[in-house]
C-alpha cells in the first residue's frame, strides 16, 4: 500500500506542478477572458461524459469485479470482464464524441446559456476539436486498471500530467502562431499521448480471450455488471449534472466567472489529487480482503491525521485566499477584478477541503464493503445539497455561492459516509477531538482576535501552534504512524 500511495503521490505532485505552470500561463495570457472561458467550457463538455463512463462504473463495477476474478486466478473470467467493459465504454465514447462534434452549438448553449455571441462561437469551435479526444480519454482509464490490480498505478497517476503538458504545448504554440484554437488541439495531444503510453505499458497485460468464450458469457457478464453498478448509475449522472449546473449558474454571472471557477477549483483539487485519490485507490487495491470490522478500524486510522492537519490547512487557505490568488495568478491579463472574483469562490470552497478529502477516502470504504446503495446515497445527498445551494443562492451571494455549495457538499459527504459506515462511535472516541483546533481557530477568526483576519504572520503562527499541540499525545503520534503502515 505504501508503494502504491507514493507512486500516486509523486506523480500527483508532478502533475500539480505542471498544472500550476499551466494555470499560471493561462492566467497571464488569457486571464478570465473569452479564450480561457472557451477552453474551460469545451473541456467540461468532454470530461463530463468521460467521467460518467470512467468514475463509478470503474471503481464500483469493473475494478472490483476484475480484481476479484484476477485474485481468484480465474483468467478466463477476468479476460471476459475486461473485454466486455472495454467494448461497452469504447462504443459509448465514440457515439458521444460524434454527438458532441456534430451538435456542438446545442451543447454549448445548454451548458452556458448566459454567453454572448462571440463567446458562444469560440466555445463551439473549441468543442468540435476537443470532442475528438474523448475515446482516447476513456480507453486510457480502462487500461490503467490492468496495472492497478497488479499493484502499479503509473498509468492512472500520469493522466493529469499529460493533460497539462498537452495544454502547455498549445499555449506555447499560441504564443508563436497567435491561433487560440491550438489550446484545444493541445488537450487532444495530451489525451492521445496518455492512450499510447497506456497501450505500451499494458501490451503484455491485456488478457487474451477467444470470441466463442466471450459470446457464451457476455449476457451473464452484462447481468452481473449492471446488477453491481445499477445502484451507482444515478451517481455519475447527478455528480456530472452538478458540474454542468455550476457552469450554467456561472455563465449567468458573466463569462468571466467560468474560468474564475476553474482557477479556484484547481487549488481545491490539489488536496484531492495529492492525498485523497492515492489513498482511495490504495484502499481499493490493498484493503479489499478486510472484513467489515477490520476495515472500519483501518479507515479511522487513515482519516485521523487528515482531520487534524487538513482542517488547519483548510482554515489557513480560507483566510489567505486573496493572497494565494494574487501570488499565483495576479499578473499579465489577470487583473485585480479577476483576483477578487476568483478569491470569492476559493475562500468558501477550501474551508471544507478536509471534509472532502476524508469523505472521499470513506467512500472507497463503502466500495470495498460492497455497500453500493449507501455509496450512491451519500453522493446523491451531497450533490443535491450542492445543486440546491447553487440554484437558490446565486442571485443573493453571487460568485461566492459556487464556493459555499462546494463547502456544503464536502461537509455533507463526510458526515453521511461516517453515518453509513457506522463509524460514529469510533469517530467520537478517536477523531472528534482532532477538530477542536480547527473550531477554535475559526472562532478566533470570526471575532478577529489580534487582527488574525489580516495578519498572515500571526495567523500562520497560530495554525502551527494549534497543529503541534496535539502531537504531545502518544496516541495521536501513533495514529499518524499508522497512516503509512505497510501492513495489509
Amino acid at each position: 500500500m505504501r508503494r502504491f500511495f507514493f507512486t500516486f503521490f509523486f506523480w500527483g505532485v508532478l502533475g500539480k506542478i505542471l498544472g500550476l505552470l499551466r494555470e499560471l500561463f493561462m492566467a497571464s495570457m488569457f486571464g478570465t477572458g473569452v479564450a480561457a472561458m472557451a477552453c474551460r467550457l469545451s473541456l467540461s463538455c468532454v470530461t463530463i461524459p468521460g467521467k460518467l463512463l470512467t468514475s463509478e462504473p470503474v471503481t464500483g463495477g469493473f475494478m472490483p469485479l476484475f480484481g476479484k476474478a484476477w485474485s481468484d486466478k480465474d483468467e478466463a473470467k477476468a479476460a471476459c470482464i475486461f473485454w466486455f467493459f472495454l467494448s461497452v465504454t469504447l462504443v459509448f465514447s465514440l457515439c458521444v464524441s460524434v454527438l458532441l462534434h456534430l451538435y456542438a452549438p446545442f451543447w454549448i448553449q445548454s451548458l452556458a446559456p448566459g454567453l454572448n455571441g462571440d463567446e458562444h462561437e469560440l466555445a463551439v469551435d473549441f468543442l468540435r476539436i476537443t470532442s475528438l479526444g474523448l475515446p482516447a480519454f476513456v480507453m486510457a482509464v480502462t487500461l490503467s486498471i490492468l496495472e492497478m490490480v497488479r499493484g502499479n498505478s503509473l498509468i492512472a497517476a500520469i493522466q493529469a500530467s499529460l493533460q497539462s503538458l498537452g495544454l502547455l504545448a498549445g499555449i506555447v504554440l499560441f504564443s508563436f502562431l497567435s491561433e487560440v484554437r491550438l489550446l484545444a488541439w493541445g488537450l487532444n495531444v495530451g489525451w492521445f499521448s496518455h492512450l499510447l503510453i497506456a497501450l505500451y505499458r499494458t501490451r503484455a497485460l491485456i488478457p487474451p480471450v477467444s470470441m466463442p468464450i466471450l459470446r457464451s458469457r457476455v449476457w451473464i457478464l452484462a447481468g452481473t455488471f449492471f446488477k453491481t453498478t445499477l445502484p451507482l448509475l444515478p451517481v455519475p449522472l447527478l455528480v456530472q449534472g452538478n458540474l454542468a449546473l455550476e457552469r450554467i449558474v456561472a455563465s449567468h454571472m458573466g463569462g468571466k466567472t467560468i474560468p474564475a471557477l476553474d482557477y479556484s477549483r484547481f487549488i481545491c483539487e490539489t488536496g484531492m489529487a495529492l492525498v485523497a485519490m492515492p489513498l482511495g485507490y490504495a484502499i481499493l487495491s490493498h484493503l479489499s480482503h478486510y472484513d467489515i470490522e477490520r476495515l472500519r478500524t483501518r479507515l479511522i486510522e487513515i482519516i485521523a491525521p487528515i482531520l487534524l492537519v487538513g482542517s488547519l490547512c483548510s482554515y489557513w487557505l480560507f483566510a489567505s485566499s486573496n493572497l494565494i490568488v494574487e501570488l499565483l495568478f495576479g499578473r499579465g491579463e489577470f487583473g485585480e477584478a479577476d483576483v477578487v472574483l476568483t478569491a470569492s469562490i476559493l475562500s468558501w470552497s477550501i474551508l471544507g477541503l478536509w471534509a472532502h478529502v476524508a469523505g472521499y477516502v470513506l467512500l472507497r470504504g463503502l466500495n470495498i464493503s460492497l455497500k453500493n446503495r449507501s455509496y450512491s446515497f451519500s453522493l446523491l445527498l451531497s450533490t443535491i445539497v450542492s445543486m440546491v445551494t447553487n440554484w437558490l443562492l446565486w442571485p443573493y451571494y453571487g460568485p461566492a455561492t459556487l464556493g459555499i455549495s462546494y463547502f456544503l457538499y464536502s461537509v455533507t459527504l463526510f458526515f453521511s459516509t461516517i453515518t453509513l459506515l457506522k463509524l460514529w462511535n469510533a469517530f467520537i472516541k478517536r477523531c472528534l477531538h482532532l477538530l477542536i483546533p480547527y473550531m477554535a481557530i475559526y472562532l478566533l477568526h470570526s471575532i478577529n482576535i489580534a487582527d488574525i483576519q489580516n495578519d498572515i504572520v500571526f495567523r500562520t503562527c497560530i495554525v502551527i501552534v494549534m497543529g503541534s499541540v496535539p502531537f504531545a499525545s502518544p496516541k495521536i503520534r501513533r495514529q499518524f504512524r499508522l497512516l503509512f503502515a505497510s501492513r495489509q
